[in-house]
Protein backbone atom coordinates (compact mmCIF):
# COMPACT_ATOMS: atom_id res chain seq x y z
CA UNK A 1 0.00 0.00 0.00
CA UNK A 2 2.86 2.40 0.81
CA UNK A 3 4.42 1.71 -2.57
CA UNK A 4 1.06 2.39 -4.26
CA UNK A 5 0.83 5.78 -2.52
CA UNK A 6 4.32 6.64 -3.71
CA UNK A 7 3.53 5.63 -7.30
CA UNK A 8 0.18 7.46 -7.58
CA UNK A 9 1.61 11.01 -8.08
CA UNK A 10 4.06 9.65 -10.66
CA UNK A 11 1.20 7.94 -12.51
CA UNK A 12 -0.93 11.13 -12.51
CA UNK A 13 1.90 13.30 -13.84
CA UNK A 14 2.72 10.73 -16.51
CA UNK A 15 -0.93 10.44 -17.50
CA UNK A 16 -1.23 14.25 -17.78
CA UNK A 17 1.87 14.54 -19.94
CA UNK A 18 0.66 11.71 -22.17
CA UNK A 19 -2.56 13.60 -22.81
CA UNK A 20 -0.70 16.80 -23.64
CA UNK A 21 1.71 15.32 -26.14
CA UNK A 22 -0.54 12.84 -27.90
CA UNK A 23 -1.58 13.70 -31.45
CA UNK A 24 -3.72 16.80 -31.28
CA UNK A 25 -5.20 16.74 -34.78
CA UNK A 26 -8.84 15.78 -35.06
CA UNK A 27 -11.19 14.65 -32.35
CA UNK A 28 -12.41 16.61 -29.36
CA UNK A 29 -9.50 18.67 -28.11
CA UNK A 30 -11.04 19.29 -24.69
CA UNK A 31 -10.80 15.59 -23.94
CA UNK A 32 -7.12 15.70 -24.88
CA UNK A 33 -6.06 18.43 -22.47
CA UNK A 34 -7.99 17.36 -19.39
CA UNK A 35 -6.79 17.01 -16.74
CA UNK A 36 -3.63 19.11 -16.67
CA UNK A 37 -1.40 20.60 -14.01
CA UNK A 38 -1.34 24.18 -12.82
CA UNK A 39 1.78 25.86 -11.49
CA UNK A 40 1.37 24.19 -8.10
CA UNK A 41 1.13 20.67 -9.50
CA UNK A 42 -2.64 20.49 -9.00
CA UNK A 43 -4.55 18.43 -11.54
CA UNK A 44 -7.75 20.09 -12.67
CA UNK A 45 -10.17 20.00 -15.54
CA UNK A 46 -12.12 22.53 -17.54
CA UNK A 47 -15.04 22.64 -15.12
CA UNK A 48 -13.42 21.71 -11.81
CA UNK A 49 -10.79 24.10 -10.50
CA UNK A 50 -8.72 23.58 -7.34
CA UNK A 51 -10.21 25.19 -4.25
CA UNK A 52 -6.94 26.22 -2.70
CA UNK A 53 -3.24 26.34 -3.52
CA UNK A 54 -3.49 29.67 -5.34
CA UNK A 55 0.08 30.18 -4.23
CA UNK A 56 1.38 33.25 -5.97
CA UNK A 57 4.67 33.43 -7.72
CA UNK A 58 7.70 35.44 -6.64
CA UNK A 59 7.43 34.61 -2.96
CA UNK A 60 3.70 35.20 -2.51
CA UNK A 61 1.76 32.61 -0.57
CA UNK A 62 -1.72 32.01 0.71
CA UNK A 63 -4.95 30.55 -0.58
CA UNK A 64 -8.27 32.09 -1.38
CA UNK A 65 -10.78 30.99 1.19
CA UNK A 66 -14.50 30.52 0.84
CA UNK A 67 -16.83 28.05 -0.79
CA UNK A 68 -16.56 27.07 -4.42
CA UNK A 69 -20.14 25.84 -4.52
CA UNK A 70 -22.01 26.70 -7.67
CA UNK A 71 -18.86 26.95 -9.78
CA UNK A 72 -20.00 24.39 -12.32
CA UNK A 73 -22.99 25.66 -14.20
CA UNK A 74 -23.88 22.70 -16.36
CA UNK A 75 -22.81 24.07 -19.72
CA UNK A 76 -24.78 21.44 -21.59
CA UNK A 77 -28.01 23.12 -20.55
CA UNK A 78 -29.67 25.68 -22.78
CA UNK A 79 -29.34 28.20 -19.97
CA UNK A 80 -32.84 29.55 -20.04
CA UNK A 81 -34.41 30.64 -16.75
CA UNK A 82 -32.24 28.83 -14.22
CA UNK A 83 -33.58 26.71 -11.41
CA UNK A 84 -32.45 29.30 -8.88
CA UNK A 85 -33.71 32.33 -10.82
CA UNK A 86 -37.25 32.15 -9.53
CA UNK A 87 -40.29 30.74 -11.24
CA UNK A 88 -39.92 32.71 -14.45
CA UNK A 89 -42.76 35.04 -13.49
CA UNK A 90 -42.97 38.61 -14.77
CA UNK A 91 -40.67 41.09 -13.10
CA UNK A 92 -43.65 42.99 -11.79
CA UNK A 93 -44.74 40.14 -9.58
CA UNK A 94 -41.52 38.75 -8.11
CA UNK A 95 -41.55 35.31 -6.49
CA UNK A 96 -43.24 34.70 -3.18
CA UNK A 97 -41.65 31.24 -2.92
CA UNK A 98 -38.08 32.53 -2.95
CA UNK A 99 -37.11 34.80 -0.05
CA UNK A 100 -34.22 36.17 -2.13
CA UNK A 101 -36.43 37.27 -5.04
CA UNK A 102 -36.66 41.00 -5.65
CA UNK A 103 -39.60 42.73 -4.00
CA UNK A 104 -42.13 44.70 -6.01
CA UNK A 105 -40.66 47.99 -4.80
CA UNK A 106 -37.13 46.94 -5.75
CA UNK A 107 -38.36 45.87 -9.20
CA UNK A 108 -40.08 49.20 -9.63
CA UNK A 109 -36.85 50.98 -8.78
CA UNK A 110 -34.85 48.84 -11.24
CA UNK A 111 -37.14 49.38 -14.23
CA UNK A 112 -37.68 53.11 -13.59
CA UNK A 113 -35.82 55.29 -16.12
CA UNK A 114 -32.36 56.48 -15.11
CA UNK A 115 -31.92 60.14 -14.30
CA UNK A 116 -28.82 62.14 -13.49
CA UNK A 117 -29.75 62.01 -9.80
CA UNK A 118 -30.89 58.37 -9.83
CA UNK A 119 -28.58 56.62 -12.30
CA UNK A 120 -27.96 53.26 -10.63
CA UNK A 121 -29.47 50.70 -8.30
CA UNK A 122 -27.80 48.28 -5.91
CA UNK A 123 -29.10 44.78 -6.54
CA UNK A 124 -29.37 42.55 -3.47
CA UNK A 125 -32.00 40.09 -4.70
CA UNK A 126 -32.64 37.53 -7.42
CA UNK A 127 -33.88 39.34 -10.48
CA UNK A 128 -35.96 37.85 -13.28
CA UNK A 129 -36.81 40.39 -15.98
CA UNK A 130 -39.33 40.34 -18.81
CA UNK A 131 -38.13 40.36 -22.39
CA UNK A 132 -39.90 43.67 -22.90
CA UNK A 133 -38.05 45.38 -20.04
CA UNK A 134 -35.62 48.15 -20.89
CA UNK A 135 -33.25 48.95 -18.02
CA UNK A 136 -31.39 52.26 -18.23
CA UNK A 137 -29.99 52.25 -14.69
CA UNK A 138 -26.64 50.71 -13.86
CA UNK A 139 -26.94 47.47 -11.89
CA UNK A 140 -24.43 47.20 -9.04
CA UNK A 141 -23.74 43.98 -7.13
CA UNK A 142 -21.81 45.07 -4.07
CA UNK A 143 -20.14 43.14 -1.26
CA UNK A 144 -20.93 39.81 0.34
CA UNK A 145 -24.61 40.75 0.56
CA UNK A 146 -24.83 40.29 -3.21
CA UNK A 147 -23.56 36.71 -3.09
CA UNK A 148 -25.53 33.72 -4.40
CA UNK A 149 -27.77 35.83 -6.62
CA UNK A 150 -28.99 35.40 -10.19
CA UNK A 151 -30.05 37.82 -12.89
CA UNK A 152 -31.99 36.35 -15.81
CA UNK A 153 -32.76 39.11 -18.29
CA UNK A 154 -34.80 36.88 -20.60
CA UNK A 155 -33.44 39.05 -23.44
CA UNK A 156 -34.31 42.31 -21.74
CA UNK A 157 -32.10 45.25 -22.67
CA UNK A 158 -29.66 47.13 -20.46
CA UNK A 159 -29.21 50.40 -22.33
CA UNK A 160 -26.27 52.56 -21.34
CA UNK A 161 -24.98 53.91 -24.64
CA UNK A 162 -26.16 57.43 -25.52
CA UNK A 163 -28.12 57.92 -22.29
CA UNK A 164 -27.53 59.08 -18.72
CA UNK A 165 -25.09 56.21 -18.27
CA UNK A 166 -23.24 56.65 -21.53
CA UNK A 167 -19.63 55.54 -21.03
CA UNK A 168 -20.40 53.76 -17.74
CA UNK A 169 -20.49 50.07 -16.79
CA UNK A 170 -24.06 48.81 -16.97
CA UNK A 171 -23.22 45.85 -14.71
CA UNK A 172 -20.69 46.18 -11.91
CA UNK A 173 -19.78 43.41 -9.49
CA UNK A 174 -17.59 44.89 -6.78
CA UNK A 175 -16.11 44.23 -3.38
CA UNK A 176 -16.39 46.89 -0.69
CA UNK A 177 -13.82 47.74 1.94
CA UNK A 178 -14.83 46.77 5.45
CA UNK A 179 -12.19 48.12 7.80
CA UNK A 180 -8.94 46.36 7.05
CA UNK A 181 -10.63 43.66 4.94
CA UNK A 182 -12.86 43.50 1.88
CA UNK A 183 -16.40 42.17 1.67
CA UNK A 184 -16.65 40.40 -1.65
CA UNK A 185 -19.56 39.03 -3.68
CA UNK A 186 -19.40 35.38 -4.76
CA UNK A 187 -21.43 32.92 -6.81
CA UNK A 188 -23.42 35.29 -9.02
CA UNK A 189 -24.93 34.17 -12.34
CA UNK A 190 -26.02 36.72 -14.93
CA UNK A 191 -27.62 35.42 -18.12
CA UNK A 192 -29.60 36.21 -21.26
CA UNK A 193 -29.00 39.97 -21.31
CA UNK A 194 -28.63 42.44 -24.16
CA UNK A 195 -26.10 44.93 -22.83
CA UNK A 196 -25.48 48.21 -24.61
CA UNK A 197 -22.49 49.29 -22.58
CA UNK A 198 -19.83 47.52 -20.56
CA UNK A 199 -19.29 45.22 -17.58
CA UNK A 200 -16.66 45.32 -14.81
CA UNK A 201 -15.79 42.96 -11.95
CA UNK A 202 -13.46 44.49 -9.35
CA UNK A 203 -12.00 44.03 -5.89
CA UNK A 204 -9.01 45.97 -4.48
CA UNK A 205 -9.37 48.55 -7.21
CA UNK A 206 -10.82 49.13 -10.65
CA UNK A 207 -7.47 48.59 -12.36
CA UNK A 208 -3.80 47.87 -11.72
CA UNK A 209 -2.99 51.49 -10.94
CA UNK A 210 -5.57 51.96 -8.17
CA UNK A 211 -4.00 53.23 -4.93
CA UNK A 212 -5.05 50.23 -2.86
CA UNK A 213 -3.59 47.87 -5.48
CA UNK A 214 -0.34 49.83 -5.60
CA UNK A 215 0.05 49.81 -1.80
CA UNK A 216 -0.61 46.07 -1.56
CA UNK A 217 1.86 45.37 -4.37
CA UNK A 218 4.77 46.80 -2.39
CA UNK A 219 5.03 43.71 -0.17
CA UNK A 220 5.06 39.96 -0.72
CA UNK A 221 1.74 38.13 -0.57
CA UNK A 222 0.11 40.64 -2.91
CA UNK A 223 -1.38 38.08 -5.29
CA UNK A 224 -3.13 36.26 -2.44
CA UNK A 225 -4.41 39.53 -0.96
CA UNK A 226 -5.76 40.71 -4.30
CA UNK A 227 -7.52 37.39 -4.89
CA UNK A 228 -8.93 37.31 -1.37
CA UNK A 229 -10.39 40.79 -1.81
CA UNK A 230 -11.86 40.37 -5.30
CA UNK A 231 -15.18 38.86 -6.41
CA UNK A 232 -15.12 35.15 -7.05
CA UNK A 233 -17.16 32.79 -9.20
CA UNK A 234 -19.05 35.40 -11.21
CA UNK A 235 -20.62 33.90 -14.33
CA UNK A 236 -21.90 35.68 -17.43
CA UNK A 237 -23.77 33.45 -19.86
CA UNK A 238 -25.50 34.14 -23.16
CA UNK A 239 -25.00 37.90 -23.25
CA UNK A 240 -25.03 40.14 -26.31
CA UNK A 241 -22.69 43.03 -25.51
CA UNK A 242 -22.63 46.14 -27.71
CA UNK A 243 -19.82 48.39 -26.55
CA UNK A 244 -19.02 51.98 -27.42
CA UNK A 245 -15.36 52.87 -26.88
CA UNK A 246 -15.15 51.50 -23.32
CA UNK A 247 -13.64 48.02 -22.62
CA UNK A 248 -16.69 45.72 -22.90
CA UNK A 249 -15.61 43.24 -20.17
CA UNK A 250 -12.96 43.98 -17.54
CA UNK A 251 -11.84 41.59 -14.80
CA UNK A 252 -9.87 43.78 -12.42
CA UNK A 253 -6.91 42.66 -10.24
CA UNK A 254 -7.49 39.46 -8.30
CA UNK A 255 -10.76 38.23 -9.84
CA UNK A 256 -10.87 34.42 -9.77
CA UNK A 257 -13.02 31.51 -10.99
CA UNK A 258 -15.22 33.73 -13.14
CA UNK A 259 -16.62 33.03 -16.60
CA UNK A 260 -17.89 34.57 -19.79
CA UNK A 261 -19.73 31.92 -21.81
CA UNK A 262 -21.78 31.62 -25.00
CA UNK A 263 -21.81 35.37 -25.58
CA UNK A 264 -21.25 37.82 -28.43
CA UNK A 265 -19.29 41.07 -28.46
CA UNK A 266 -19.87 43.81 -31.02
CA UNK A 267 -19.26 47.52 -31.32
CA UNK A 268 -16.10 49.51 -30.61
CA UNK A 269 -13.47 49.72 -27.88
CA UNK A 270 -10.84 52.35 -27.20
CA UNK A 271 -8.70 49.56 -25.75
CA UNK A 272 -9.16 45.77 -25.74
CA UNK A 273 -12.37 43.72 -25.73
CA UNK A 274 -11.69 41.53 -22.68
CA UNK A 275 -9.09 42.45 -20.06
CA UNK A 276 -7.82 40.00 -17.44
CA UNK A 277 -5.85 42.24 -15.10
CA UNK A 278 -2.88 41.41 -12.88
CA UNK A 279 -3.18 38.78 -10.16
CA UNK A 280 -6.45 37.40 -11.57
CA UNK A 281 -6.63 33.64 -12.14
CA UNK A 282 -8.68 30.54 -12.96
CA UNK A 283 -11.14 32.37 -15.20
CA UNK A 284 -12.86 30.93 -18.28
CA UNK A 285 -13.60 32.52 -21.66
CA UNK A 286 -15.52 29.93 -23.67
CA UNK A 287 -17.84 29.66 -26.69
CA UNK A 288 -17.91 33.40 -27.43
CA UNK A 289 -17.82 35.45 -30.63
CA UNK A 290 -15.72 38.61 -30.73
CA UNK A 291 -16.42 41.15 -33.47
CA UNK A 292 -15.37 44.49 -31.95
CA UNK A 293 -13.37 47.20 -33.67
CA UNK A 294 -10.55 48.24 -31.34
CA UNK A 295 -8.68 51.52 -31.65
CA UNK A 296 -5.17 50.08 -31.41
CA UNK A 297 -5.20 47.09 -29.07
CA UNK A 298 -5.61 43.33 -29.25
CA UNK A 299 -8.92 41.54 -28.63
CA UNK A 300 -8.03 39.79 -25.34
CA UNK A 301 -5.34 41.01 -22.93
CA UNK A 302 -3.91 38.58 -20.37
CA UNK A 303 -1.94 40.97 -18.17
CA UNK A 304 -0.19 39.07 -15.38
CA UNK A 305 -3.14 36.68 -15.19
CA UNK A 306 -2.66 32.92 -14.77
CA UNK A 307 -4.37 29.55 -15.01
CA UNK A 308 -7.15 30.77 -17.29
CA UNK A 309 -9.03 28.80 -19.96
CA UNK A 310 -9.68 30.48 -23.32
CA UNK A 311 -11.34 27.86 -25.50
CA UNK A 312 -13.79 27.46 -28.40
CA UNK A 313 -14.05 31.16 -29.24
CA UNK A 314 -14.29 32.87 -32.63
CA UNK A 315 -12.30 36.07 -33.02
CA UNK A 316 -12.62 38.55 -35.90
CA UNK A 317 -11.54 42.20 -36.36
CA UNK A 318 -7.95 41.10 -35.68
CA UNK A 319 -6.03 43.92 -37.33
CA UNK A 320 -4.59 44.95 -33.95
CA UNK A 321 -3.89 41.43 -32.75
CA UNK A 322 -5.74 38.55 -31.11
CA UNK A 323 -4.71 37.29 -27.66
CA UNK A 324 -1.62 38.84 -26.05
CA UNK A 325 0.03 37.60 -22.84
CA UNK A 326 2.26 40.03 -20.98
CA UNK A 327 2.97 41.63 -17.59
CA UNK A 328 2.41 45.38 -17.42
CA UNK A 329 5.68 46.27 -15.74
CA UNK A 330 5.61 49.31 -13.49
CA UNK A 331 2.59 51.18 -14.87
CA UNK A 332 1.34 53.56 -12.20
CA UNK A 333 4.13 52.36 -9.91
CA UNK A 334 2.33 49.10 -9.16
CA UNK A 335 4.46 45.95 -8.95
CA UNK A 336 2.91 43.10 -10.91
CA UNK A 337 3.69 39.90 -9.02
CA UNK A 338 2.13 37.13 -11.07
CA UNK A 339 3.26 36.22 -14.57
CA UNK A 340 0.91 35.32 -17.48
CA UNK A 341 1.50 31.60 -17.12
CA UNK A 342 -0.32 28.26 -17.03
CA UNK A 343 -3.07 29.48 -19.34
CA UNK A 344 -4.81 27.21 -21.86
CA UNK A 345 -5.64 28.83 -25.22
CA UNK A 346 -7.17 26.10 -27.33
CA UNK A 347 -9.63 25.32 -30.10
CA UNK A 348 -10.20 28.97 -30.98
CA UNK A 349 -10.93 30.21 -34.50
CA UNK A 350 -9.03 33.30 -35.67
CA UNK A 351 -10.89 34.62 -38.70
CA UNK A 352 -9.06 36.80 -41.22
CA UNK A 353 -10.40 38.26 -44.43
CA UNK A 354 -7.99 40.82 -45.91
CA UNK A 355 -4.97 41.05 -43.63
CA UNK A 356 -1.22 40.69 -44.07
CA UNK A 357 -0.49 39.43 -40.58
CA UNK A 358 1.62 42.23 -39.08
CA UNK A 359 0.33 41.44 -35.58
CA UNK A 360 -0.14 37.83 -34.44
CA UNK A 361 -3.19 35.86 -33.40
CA UNK A 362 -1.46 34.82 -30.16
CA UNK A 363 1.61 36.51 -28.72
CA UNK A 364 3.36 35.11 -25.64
CA UNK A 365 5.49 37.70 -23.81
CA UNK A 366 4.29 40.46 -26.13
CA UNK A 367 6.00 43.36 -24.31
CA UNK A 368 9.11 42.19 -22.42
CA UNK A 369 9.82 45.59 -20.91
CA UNK A 370 9.16 47.68 -24.00
CA UNK A 371 7.35 50.44 -22.11
CA UNK A 372 8.71 53.74 -20.79
CA UNK A 373 7.11 53.23 -17.36
CA UNK A 374 8.72 49.89 -16.55
CA UNK A 375 11.10 51.45 -14.02
CA UNK A 376 8.33 53.18 -12.08
CA UNK A 377 8.12 50.21 -9.68
CA UNK A 378 11.85 49.77 -9.09
CA UNK A 379 13.47 49.18 -5.70
CA UNK A 380 12.01 45.80 -4.67
CA UNK A 381 13.25 42.24 -5.04
CA UNK A 382 10.12 40.61 -6.44
CA UNK A 383 7.72 40.67 -9.36
CA UNK A 384 8.04 43.26 -12.11
CA UNK A 385 10.27 45.37 -9.87
CA UNK A 386 12.88 42.64 -10.06
CA UNK A 387 12.34 41.91 -13.77
CA UNK A 388 10.65 43.97 -16.46
CA UNK A 389 10.17 40.89 -18.63
CA UNK A 390 6.81 39.20 -19.12
CA UNK A 391 7.89 35.60 -18.37
CA UNK A 392 4.90 33.98 -20.09
CA UNK A 393 5.61 30.34 -19.33
CA UNK A 394 3.99 26.91 -19.20
CA UNK A 395 1.02 27.96 -21.32
CA UNK A 396 -0.77 25.50 -23.61
CA UNK A 397 -1.48 26.83 -27.12
CA UNK A 398 -3.11 24.03 -29.07
CA UNK A 399 -5.62 23.13 -31.77
CA UNK A 400 -6.34 26.72 -32.73
CA UNK A 401 -7.43 27.45 -36.31
CA UNK A 402 -6.04 30.43 -38.20
CA UNK A 403 -7.82 31.35 -41.39
CA UNK A 404 -5.67 31.96 -44.48
CA UNK A 405 -2.46 32.52 -42.48
CA UNK A 406 0.14 30.16 -41.12
CA UNK A 407 0.19 29.49 -37.36
CA UNK A 408 3.99 29.58 -37.55
CA UNK A 409 3.62 33.27 -38.39
CA UNK A 410 0.55 34.05 -36.32
CA UNK A 411 1.67 32.47 -33.02
CA UNK A 412 4.61 34.48 -31.75
CA UNK A 413 6.93 34.02 -28.78
CA UNK A 414 8.76 36.87 -27.09
CA UNK A 415 12.20 36.39 -25.61
CA UNK A 416 11.04 35.53 -22.08
CA UNK A 417 8.38 33.02 -23.18
CA UNK A 418 9.55 29.60 -21.94
CA UNK A 419 8.27 26.08 -21.39
CA UNK A 420 5.11 26.63 -23.44
CA UNK A 421 3.37 23.75 -25.23
CA UNK A 422 2.45 24.72 -28.80
CA UNK A 423 0.91 21.99 -30.93
CA UNK A 424 -1.93 21.05 -33.25
CA UNK A 425 -2.57 24.60 -34.50
CA UNK A 426 -3.39 24.77 -38.20
CA UNK A 427 -4.21 27.02 -41.11
CA UNK A 428 -7.71 26.75 -42.59
CA UNK A 429 -9.27 28.29 -45.68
Amino acid sequence: MKNMKRLLPVFLIGFSLALLFQGCSGGNFESQILPYEDRNGNLFSEEVFPETALEAQNGDSGAVSGSNSGLDSGLASSYGPSSDSGSGSDSSSGSSSDPKACSASKLQDIVAPATSSNAFVRVDCKLNLKSSDVITKRLIYEGAGASNLTLNCNNAKLLGNNGVNDGKDMITVTSIQDGSTYSRPENIKISNCIVEGSIRVMGLGQNGEAESVLLSSRSSGHTARAQQAAPRNIEFNNLAIYSKNRVPLYFSPGVTYSKILNSSFKGTSGSVVVYLDAESAYNTIKNNEFNVTTKSREVIAIDGSANNLIINNKLTELGNGGIFLYRNCGEGGTIRHQTPSYNVISNNNFYYNKYDGKLPSIWLSSRDGARNYCEHDKGYTFGSSESNLDHASSNIISNNKVQKLSPSKMIRLGGSATKNVISGNKQVE
